[in-house]
């Protein structure tokens, strides 16, 4: 089987030069470039679903066929804003991209060569803010049940609109916010769930949130680190991948944390690897393979024993390029 990583590559913040770039992993030890997308803006976040690649980028989100890897190409494009994740219910074909001020935006992507927008969730309390700071919004969605959970990140700290958000999606075109549970301060990134319980991630500090009442989600501990910024989660079989940003004294380092998430009342760290890769920003995990990407390059670690990951390889970047999504297609 052919397994191919994904990846978006930019200078961002500049537009200039952003591409998507696709490696042959087979040889997890020598991934391989095979093809090289050139794209208008820096891709903020990558979903492979059925056969087509969804691609949020800075203004827009570019569907492109995926089915035959050799021959890759955009078949649509939907005007958005660009945000850092998005997940889809295959219930009834529907993505929900997180947009960060703008709110949480739902797509129809039945007829993938028309996506239409059919709903939009809005953070009122992350409106336009004059000046040259501009709010984050929403960093971070799930689904559970009938019900859309979303993490918000604030830069300003101090006003504490950080909140874990719950919608009812009983109607897609209308949810309807059911609970809100304060989670200043935090700096909320992201988002894994296990079952009745979930670990938001953030700046500092993770929290283990119980969501067995999703119109009464509560903290049941804080887990503190003052030198990890812990990005994007990925759960598999009760262990939550974490990638992180991790500021050791004089440089910033790469990081991948194990934890075991099957006592959500005790989270256990199994291990964390650091890479000199400048900080990690997204993980995949297939099988006993992490995939990480890294603002300064994608590893490829054998993660057989969580308590001993090993890295299998590490891809360096091009000088004055950041590596920040990826999605992973095996053919």
């Amino acid at each position: 089987m052919k397994r191919v990583a994904v990846i978006g590559e930019s200078g961002f913040p500049k537009p200039a030069g952003s591409s998507i770039l696709l490696f042959d992993t087979s040889d997890p030890r020598n991934p391989e470039i095979i093809d090289r997308l050139k794209i208008h803006s820096h891709c903020s976040n990558l979903l492979g679903y059925k056969g087509k690649m969804f691609c949020t980028m800075q203004g827009r989100l570019v569907v492109y066929d995926s089915s035959d890897l050799g021959h890759i190409e955009a078949i649509s494009q939907l005007e958005i804003y660009g945000g850092p994740q998005a997940i889809v219910s295959p219930k009834d074909e529907l993505l929900f991209l997180a947009d960060w001020s703008n709110g949480v935006v739902i797509i129809d992507i039945n007829k993938p060569k028309n996506p239409i927008q059919i709903g939009h969730i809005m953070n009122n309390e992350y409106g336009v803010i004059d000046g040259e700071l501009q709010t984050y919004g929403v960093s971070g969605i799930a689904l559970k049940e009938e019900m859309l959970l979303v993490v918000t990140m604030d830069y300003d700290m101090r006003q504490n609109r950080e909140a874990l958000y719950v919608y009812d999606l009983a109607s897609v075109r209308n949810p309807k916010m059911v609970a809100k549970l304060d989670t200043s301060p935090c700096r909320g990134s992201g988002i894994a769930i296990n079952r009745n319980y979930a670990l938001m991630t953030g700046m500092k500090r993770e929290l283990v949130i119980d969501i067995s009442k999703l119109r009464d989600p509560s903290i049941i501990s804080v887990i503190e680190d003052t030198q990890r910024f812990s990005m994007n989660p990925f759960l598999l079989n009760n262990l939550i991948y974490i990638p992180e940003i991790v500021y050791e004294p004089n440089k910033r380092l790469a990081g991948m944390r194990i934890v075991d998430f099957s006592n959500p009342v005790h989270v256990r760290t199994l291990s964390e690897l650091l890479i000199p890769a400048g900080g990690a920003t997204n993980v995949k995990v297939i099988e006993n393979i992490a995939y990480l990407v890294c603002q300064g390059g994608f590893a490829i670690i054998d993660v057989a024993r969580p308590d001993k990951p090993e890295i299998l390889s590490l891809f360096r970047s091009e000088q004055g390029k950041v590596m920040e999504s990826i999605e992973i297609i095996s053919s």
